[in-house]
């Protein structure tokens, strides 16, 4: 059966995914240890997130507030229990990355479609698999967006070494899919 995957900039990933769940989840463990118990906010935060696959001490504080097992009863679960965080020691890799490959593996069988482009190309899958129908394109092409969110362009939130750090971190992500970091006045991005 074929495997559709999405991917995402990096760099938009760690906005939207921060801006995502510091309203919702401010006092869940995996936040309360992103953000020191909110003490940090973007910047340490994400440093913190990239950080998880090299800094020892902070990693092994993460595995004990994590759970053993995922309760999938529950609604807004992080999908991450103490092995599955454990996998991640001293790899060098930030989460975007850990859970890249925590999701796909090797990945060679996926057919990935970019969250930049996500409509041409889950299309370009549909049609690669014959599923696809005009009635299809037509619904992907005039469907609403959902699960948007309103900010700045990316670039806005960091730092040059912040991003430099994203860089090193989730270069495997990068360098597969060749992102790069793109510094944007005051462009507003409405999909998240």
């Amino acid at each position: 059966m074929p495997v559709l995957g999405i991917v995402r900039n990096p760099w938009e990933f760690y906005v939207s995914w921060y801006y995502h769940i510091w309203p919702r989840d401010i006092g869940k463990p995996f936040f309360s240890w992103l953000t020191d118990d909110c003490k940090e906010h973007f910047e340490g935060a994400i440093r913190n997130a990239l950080n998880l696959g090299v800094d020892r001490d902070r990693l092994e504080a993460l595995i004990e507030r994590l759970p053993d097992a995922v309760d999938y009863r529950t609604r807004n679960i992080p999908n991450i229990t103490k092995d599955s965080i454990r996998q991640v020691r001293d790899t060098g890799v930030g989460y975007y990355t850990f859970r890249f490959n925590q999701l796909f593996g090797n990945a060679n069988e996926v057919f990935f479609c970019r969250q930049e482009r996500l409509r041409a190309d889950l299309i370009n899958f549909l049609e690669n698999i014959n599923a696809a129908n005009d009635e299809i394109r037509s619904y992907i092409l005039k469907s609403e967006k959902k699960n948007t969110a309103e900010h700045e362009h990316y670039s806005a939130y960091y730092t040059p070494e912040l991003a430099e750090l994203v860089s090193i971190r989730d270069r495997f992500v990068i360098d597969r899919f060749g992102y790069v970091f793109e510094r944007l006045g005051n462009h507003r991005n409405a999909a998240a």
